[in-house]
């Protein structure tokens, strides 16, 4: 079985804390992104690093 996976980078200013590995004041799109994710039982990632947010998502295939 193979993996689909997203990989985005955002610079951010300002304050952006993370609960649980997801950003505590997450959006829609955030929300969505999430749904998708655990809906065909993948792994999201969030990290952030000198002002970049990272986020990491894994979908089986098949």
């Amino acid at each position: 079985m193979g993996m689909a996976s997203l990989s985005v980078e955002n610079y951010f200013a300002g304050e952006l804390e993370l609960v649980d590995g997801l950003p505590l004041n997450r959006g829609i799109g955030m929300e969505k992104i999430l749904t998708v994710v655990e809906r065909y039982g993948g792994t999201l990632i969030c990290s952030i690093r000198d002002r970049v947010f990272h986020l990491d998502a894994l979908i089986p295939q098949g």
